[in-house]
């Protein structure tokens, strides 16, 4: 990839492939444009012209348009009210395809070039994979353990329309062109399994043989023979048995050993290429059913059958024959390097093709990627890992997340869309009960002056924090824990958008103070706005004890503040990036069980009726 700050030129072309028009973009600023060379581009399923989010780009058609014919204005591209024919590219958090199209006075889309907007915060192949690949991970986890063996059946489902191929294609490219699934293949290759085997064949008896049943039997019978000379050692043996004419059979069964690579292993790794190439050809019948001229998916499929026509081309599998029958719990196929990352990989891609995703389905339309949302989807599945670890759980209340069809998986995990789940804390010194939520609502001050205290809830206006952790005794029911001021909440806020600690808690300055530097619709710069949010939820909701920032910085990045010397209250922000997940997620589970450890000792030091006292009061009373 060459990052360019010169123009380039890009051409518009029409449905029949024929040239239109010409445009120049150029960078503002300080913005980049990245080229790909052909050959990853069409590997990645990616426009070679890529510009990167949150930057500014202006354009210029370089050719006359035919008549009436116009750049067709969307939020992204905006064409200047003067002249048309110039303007800007604002893609702003838009990441993903592209498509700068040219109108026909009838409103439809004479021609088209697509472009790929990268994301600036993280590496936007790599990175962008990994969340893919851990949310298909944990998808598949969940399937596994709320649904008994018999019913998780493995066929692949290529049937769906386009908006749902593509997102079932994101998670199987996850699966593909995940590092383990290439340095399995890689393993394999340089370290196949073998074995020696007995190859039948004919031997010329001159040559000398070894005794053998068959070759006994073979002498005995009729045939072509060779008469043995008189000189010979053997006529003699012959003629001492009265044997006066001795011949022998000119050719004798036998075998000799050879080493191949015809294993029930290797035929296993063959299936599961073929298996997953049927898939994708399948998809692209069904594309050609439909007539759909979805460029990106259609180039994405071909990319991922190129891919798997060079695995299959590799010599090691060149010999292998298909297999009869498939034999999971072989031991190579369960032990050895290569091979059980393959069958993981291979059952991965079975649960992604059958897998719907309906709170995914807008991130991936029509070449869309909302990495923005995605790390919020990503985030979510890091911190139920973190749930988990810190409870003795059960996988039934987590069976409202997957759902079984009759043709497939259904993953309910949408924005906005409420999930809660409940156990009891393991490590904790006092027995509690722990809750995770996701979107929960917290209602505000009722109407008509009701006094909103001690309800639970917020005091102010209603809050919907992305994640929040509840804990509460054991010993209490939630309804009497809150009343008794014996229950915490902490909130975590996913903030794709924040670059930096200094963007988001930055410099005071008397200029932060105007309202006109709160983030502006569609501003890819986080402002001041993301923590008066932290303030808001720790102060307006009700028992709130610490709110956080989760965003993809980098190393050192994490930060806390303290309202008093003790870990709660406070506000502050993780760095929890993709690739460096488990340092950052290993932070938050130590602040995490640190705050149960504080509660705890809370809780034991003001022992109190469950009708009194206080442990988590916040905000005045309503």
């Amino acid at each position: 990839m060459k990052p360019l700050q010169e123009p380039v030129a890009i051409t518009f072309r029409d449905r029949g492939g024929l040239a239109v028009a010409s445009m120049l973009i150029a960078p503002r600023h300080a913005a980049r444009i990245a080229r790909l060379d052909h050959q990853t581009a069409t590997e990645r399923g990616e426009a070679p012209i890529q510009l990167i989010e949150g930057q500014s780009y202006e354009f210029m058609l370089t050719d006359a348009l035919p008549s009436g014919w116009r750049i067709r204005e969307t939020l992204v591209v905006q064409p200047s009210a003067l002249d048309s024919s110039v303007g800007r590219i604002e893609p702003s958090l838009h990441t993903g395809i592209l498509p700068i199209e040219l109108e026909q006075p009838d409103g439809s889309t004479g021609a088209s070039v697509d472009l790929e907007v990268r994301s600036a915060k993280i590496d936007y192949y790599s990175q962008y994979r990994t969340m893919l690949s851990d949310i298909a991970d944990q998808a598949v986890g969940l399937v596994t353990d709320i649904r008994a063996p018999a019913y998780t059946r493995l066929e692949a489902h290529p049937d769906g329309d386009p908006t749902t191929l593509h997102q079932k294609l994101a998670l199987i490219r996850s699966v593909i062109d995940s590092d383990e699934f290439r340095d399995a293949l890689e393993r394999i290759a340089a370290h196949p399994d073998r074995r020696w085997t007995h190859i039948e064949e004919s031997i010329d008896a001159r040559r000398g043989i070894r005794p053998s049943r068959a070759g006994v039997r073979a002498i005995a019978r009729a045939g072509q023979r060779i008469t043995i000379p008189a000189e010979h050692p053997a006529a003699s043996a012959f003629a001492a048995r009265g044997i006066l004419n001795p011949s022998l059979p000119a050719h004798v069964p036998g075998h000799r050993s050879v080493d191949t690579f015809d294993t029930p292993a290797n035929q296993f790794i063959v299936f599961a290429l073929r298996d997953m190439q049927h898939f994708l050809s399948t998809i692209t019948a069904r594309l050609d059913e439909r007539r759909t001229e979805d460029r990106r998916l259609r180039a994405s499929v071909g990319a991922l059958m190129q891919r798997i026509e060079r695995e299959l081309a590799r010599p090691v599998f060149a010999s292998v024959g298909n297999a009869g029958s498939l034999s999971l719990g072989n031991p190579v196929i369960q032990r050895k390097a290569g091979y059980r990352e393959i069958l993981r990989g291979w059952i991965r891609f079975r649960m992604a093709a059958r897998l719907n995703w309906t709170g995914g389905l807008d991130m991936f339309h029509a070449g869309k990627r909302d990495i923005a949302q995605l790390y919020e989807y990503w985030l979510f599945f890091l911190l139920l890992d973190v749930f988990r670890s810190l409870v003795q759980s059960t996988t039934q209340s987590l069976s409202n997340l997957i759902t079984y069809t009759d043709d497939g998986f259904d993953l309910r995990l949408a924005a906005g869309a409420a999930f809660t789940t409940t156990g009891h804390v393991a490590m904790a010194t006092l027995p509690l009960v722990a809750r995770f939520s996701y979107n929960r609502v917290f209602s505000g001050k009722p109407p008509n002056g009701q006094p909103s205290y001690p309800r639970a809830g917020s005091w102010t206006r209603s809050m919907r924090p992305d994640f929040t952790f509840s804990f509460w005794p054991a010993s209490l029911p939630e309804a009497v824990a809150e009343t008794s001021d014996c229950l915490i909440h902490i909130h975590f806020d996913a903030k794709y958008r924040v670059e930096s600690i200094a963007g988001l808690f930055g410099i005071d300055s008397l200029d932060e103070l105007e309202d006109n530097e709160s983030v502006r619709p569609g501003n890819a710069t986080a402002k001041r706005s993301d923590l008066l949010k932290m303030h808001a939820y720790r102060d307006a909701i009700r028992r709130s004890q610490g709110a956080y920032v989760l965003y993809p910085g980098g190393d050192g990045d994490s930060t806390q503040w303290r309202e008093y010397h003790e870990l709660l209250p406070g506000l502050g922000a993780f760095a929890v990036r993709p690739g460096d997940a488990d340092r950052s997620i290993g932070a938050i589970e130590r602040f995490i069980s640190d705050a149960v450890e504080c509660l705890c000792t809370s809780l034991a030091s003001n022992a109190r009726p469950a009708t009194g006292g206080s442990i988590a009061s916040s905000g005045p009373p309503g």
